[in-house]
């Protein structure tokens, strides 16, 4: 189970988009492919998610931050989750996950503006 963010290291109200690759995409990285496989049959769209997060994890992880392009992925993924909507079967994982895809789309966003 995911810590509180309190007990992750680090202040939510100062967080940078460095930081949530460090600190939050690795869980990303374990939650999404068991969200599709428990949710996807009736949420066929997290697969999607799954492969757009990973092309925005791998991006991350290979190049240095500052060069980053990621608009056009964050702009799918919101396209795909309808702004990060939940449906109304969402587990606390979906929720969380989904949480942390938000913070780091609108953290970049502010920090690349």
């Amino acid at each position: 189970m995911l810590k509180p963010k309190a007990e992750r290291g680090f202040s939510m109200t100062n967080v940078t988009f460095a930081e949530l690759v460090k600190e939050e995409f690795p869980i990303i990285g374990q939650y999404t492919p068991v969200l599709v496989r428990v949710h996807g049959e009736a949420h066929p769209e997290l697969a999607s998610v799954l492969e757009v997060f990973k092309k925005i994890n791998k991006a991350a992880n290979e190049k240095n931050l500052d060069e980053l392009e990621l608009r056009a992925n964050f702009q799918k993924l919101r396209e795909i989750t309808q702004d990060y909507s939940l449906p109304s079967d969402a587990c606390e994982t979906y929720i969380e996950t989904y949480n942390m895809l938000a913070r780091a789309d609108k953290t970049y966003h502010l920090e690349n503006n």
